[in-house]
């Protein structure tokens, strides 16, 4: 059931995620111009996550 009522811009948002369906497999994507690590990333990198019992394998 999705219930909505008015917001304002800045109000504070409250979800809860009942159920998340996963795949065999992610993504990982690394880039000096993204996320709080930024300054020790050096070089973008793509990495394909395998998935197995709804966990992440890195290897």
């Amino acid at each position: 059931m999705f219930m909505y009522t008015y917001r304002e811009p800045g109000d504070t948002l409250k979800i809860e995620i009942k159920k998340i369906k996963v795949k065999d497999q992610g993504v990982m994507i690394t880039s000096p111009e993204m996320g709080f690590l930024e300054e020790f990333i050096t070089d973008s990198e793509t990495k394909i996550i395998p998935i197995e019992n709804n966990k992440a394998i890195f290897n």
